[in-house]
């Protein structure tokens, strides 16, 4: 994946470089629980890009994955998907890493790296 071969990243290389390496971190993990954690960061990471291309104007606080889906639609699913792990995402982080199984984490990487493939495009 690359600045090049994903047009509108252009004007904000540095966001590009934050989900390549939210996404490379979350490869590299080798727990299944820092996996999942990190294949989320990713996906944050990707919903910040989106909002940064997109610039909402917010005028209450929301969750990032409804203002995802409000201002690029086409990434509706995503936000609703990624929205349903919070609480998951919550408790792995309060430390129930038995939670998440290998197959989880790794389905919770490629998830996030085709969640960023859509925001791409």
């Amino acid at each position: 994946m690359s600045a090049e071969s994903h047009p509108g990243w252009e004007a904000a290389p540095d966001l590009f470089d934050d989900v390549a390496a939210a996404i490379a971190a979350a490869e590299g993990a080798v727990r299944p629980a820092e996996r999942y954690l990190a294949a989320h960061r990713a996906a944050l990471r990707v919903a910040a890009g989106v909002l940064a291309r997109r610039r909402p104007r917010l005028r209450e606080r929301r969750s990032i994955w409804v203002v995802v889906a409000q201002v690029a639609p086409e990434l509706g699913e995503w936000a609703e998907y990624f929205a349903m792990l919070q609480l998951k995402v919550e408790a792995v982080q309060a430390g129930a890493v038995g939670l998440v199984t290998t197959r989880e984490a790794d389905d919770l990487v490629r998830d996030a790296q085709a969640f960023a493939v859509a925001a791409h495009a």
